[in-house]
């Protein structure tokens, strides 16, 4: 193994699957999500709000500290447009929902047929393990808003 690049992120407490969801937006940036449980401290520049956080950071790997932003606007904005976040995408058994408030979500499959539903308020997990690989759709009720999910085993 070759390591090129190495970079450690996070505050003084727990996070949790940061890392897991990794989309390049650039050559050699990055956008890393997850859940962090830390106050300010470390990486993180914005306190705690709840028991976990969803939390987005950007990386450069050109840039001498890795880290170019703690992306909270983005989250600020899907807050106020009442978007809702998933991840990781392609999931294996837990889907981990990130809302601005309590919503009901429903899972379907490529037909169109009801796989389950769940409430979550904030932040939840669903779990897909018992699902056959596919692709589906997590629907919001409460906004409308439908996101593709991909479960792979």
């Amino acid at each position: 193994m070759n390591i090129q690049w190495d970079k450690t992120i996070g505050g003084s407490s727990y996070e949790s699957m940061l890392g897991s969801e990794i989309q390049e937006i650039r050559k050699n940036v990055y956008m890393i999500g997850g859940l962090s449980f830390s106050p300010i401290s470390g990486d993180k520049t914005i306190a705690n709000i709840g028991d976990a956080d969803f939390w987005l950071v950007t990386l450069d790997a050109s840039h001498p500290l890795g880290i170019v932003a703690n992306n909270t606007n983005a989250i600020t904005a899907q807050k106020n447009s009442q978007a809702f976040f998933i991840f990781p995408n392609p999931v294996k058994s837990k889907l981990y929902v990130h809302t601005n408030g309590k919503v009901s979500l429903v899972l379907l499959d490529q037909s169109g047929k009801q796989v389950l539903t769940q409430t979550i308020e904030n932040s939840g997990i669903i779990n897909v393990s018992n699902l056959a690989t596919g692709f589906y759709y997590l629907q919001n009720n409460t906004t409308g808003q439908t996101q593709k999910v991909v479960v792979e085993k």
